[in-house]
């Protein structure tokens, strides 16, 4: 099934984290709704960012679409900035098997700046990890 998506679904780190699946993020558009909102302007701007030749004022044209990806700087960034918001994490197989609370009892990690003080769960390859966040900040 062809997904849309420009993430990497494997675990390739010690911790890999999926907050809300690791898909579409609260307060992003879906892609129909992108769509739905597409003027020529738009859509313009969505091609040259294809193409590599979008300038910087047009940026903010395209950011609907870079949405998801951008959420990753800013939940980042929010684990360094609000010492009361902990992005717990937990360790499952999947975002499915997360939601139904079937991994409640499994290994817990805080997602972010702080996560290397979790290296010792580190052992034994890598282990993908979930957690729900919320579309405003501080996101948790």
């Amino acid at each position: 099934m062809y997904k849309l998506g420009l993430g990497y679904p494997d675990a390739v780190g010690h911790f890999d984290f999926y907050p809300n699946g690791g898909k579409m993020q609260p307060g992003c558009l879906t892609m129909p709704q992108f769509i739905g909102k597409m003027d020529v302007g738009l859509a313009k701007s969505t091609f040259k960012y294809l193409f590599g030749t979008l300038e910087q004022p047009e940026m903010q044209n395209v950011t609907h679409l870079l949405c998801s990806h951008i959420m990753s700087y800013a939940l980042f960034t929010a684990s360094i900035l609000n010492e009361s918001c902990k992005f717990r994490s937990v360790q499952c197989s999947s975002w499915k098997r997360y939601v139904s609370g079937q991994c409640d009892g499994n290994e817990k990690v805080v997602m972010g700046y702080y996560a290397d003080r979790y290296r010792d769960f580190a052992e034994g390859g890598a282990k993908k990890f979930y957690l729900s966040t919320t579309a405003d900040p501080p996101y948790c």
